[in-house]
């Protein structure tokens, strides 16, 4: 009888780490270091897990998060955009120079922050228009990009912050709707958008095949360039919200706005299992991903560990989830 139960737990185990061997840990490991971190924090402060914790937990994540979710459509087609911290900078920079504020005298309202958008919507595509026409690299188009919009920003800016003073640009940050704070149902809102393109349009296809194999793509008759260009124009776009987000929840605009935004967002696209090759991922990995990073960020802070020792424990974390989920034998430097 012990032999008999013996075996049978045996063949379990075996059972499991088959099943673990044929699943795709690109998906299973983002998601279980999502859980363990909760579960440790949660034991360590139960508080967070309260929608109250939880909803101002993802207050301080969301504009990292919209940013993530527009660089997730250029990195599924195997290309890069460095020009986040410049776009998010000019856009809350841009935003607050045109609402009511202690500057100057203009008072646009609502259209400041559709022009704040706009801006950079043409930049995203401007960023593809050199990727596809001139063919340079995105990694170097889009770093260049980044410049000019850093440099706008500061001619705006020009050494003095743009106080804001219309009350109600400052809702779009500090409002709530149904006890639902308005940046959460923005991001969703973007969420849920972005995710019907990628699932129920050519244009999460042809992305897919773009990145999976861009000469094949192109033979087969997908326009390889439009669509280049559609993704990093709905980058910009989502660069732009997260720009005037910001300049909302600060109550200026600032030409460091978008600071440490490129670092975090692109890992928040990978960890969350994208492959930086193109080809695979989504919007649904890259918020795991991105809840993640700001988890962790979190934790380090609730834990009390040393802010000299929170940048090696974030490394690590991240090192080691990505150890489990991105096929690092086929990486290459080809943006």
């Amino acid at each position: 009888m012990l032999i008999y139960i013996l075996q049978r737990k045996s063949n379990i185990i075996v059972d499991f780490l088959k099943c673990l061997k044929k699943a795709n840990m690109s998906v299973i490991a983002p998601v279980a270091t999502l859980i363990l971190l909760w579960v440790i924090i949660g034991i360590k402060n139960p508080r967070l897990l309260s929608w109250f914790g939880f909803s101002r937990f993802l207050l301080t994540v969301i504009p990292m998060l919209i940013c993530s979710f527009g660089v997730s459509h250029v990195i599924r087609m195997g290309s890069i955009d460095l020009s986040i911290e410049g776009q998010v900078s000019l856009s809350g920079v841009l935003v607050s120079y045109l609402v009511k504020n202690e500057m100057n005298s203009y008072d646009m309202g609502f259209w400041a922050i559709i022009i704040a958008i706009l801006v950079t919507t043409i930049m995203g595509v401007v960023n593809g228009l050199i990727h596809t026409k001139l063919k340079i690299p995105s990694f170097l188009g889009t770093f260049g990009m980044g410049a000019i919009a850093n440099g706008v920003s500061i001619l705006i800016f020009k050494g003095n912050p743009i106080r804001i003073v219309d009350k109600g640009f400052r809702q779009i940050s500090l409002g709530k709707f149904i006890n639902i704070p308005n940046m959460i149902i923005i991001a969703l809102v973007i969420y849920l958008i972005l995710l019907f393109l990628q699932k129920r349009t050519l244009l999460g296809t042809y992305i897919n095949a773009i990145g999976g194999d861009e000469s094949l793509a192109g033979m087969v008759g997908v326009p390889v360039n439009k669509y280049k260009v559609i993704s990093f124009g709905i980058a910009g776009f989502c660069y732009g919200v997260a720009g005037v987000m910001l300049a909302s929840r600060l109550g200026a605009g600032m030409s460091d706005l978008g600071n440490g935004l490129l670092f975090y967002s692109i890992t928040g696209v990978v960890l969350g299992g994208t492959s930086i090759l193109g080809g695979s991922g989504g919007v649904t990995r890259t918020l795991i991903g991105v809840l993640i990073i700001a988890t962790l960020k979190t934790g380090l802070i609730i834990f009390r560990i040393s802010p000299y020792y929170q940048d090696l424990v974030t490394g690590l974390v991240l090192i080691i989830t990505v150890l489990f989920s991105v096929k690092r034998g086929i990486l290459q430097i080809a943006k």
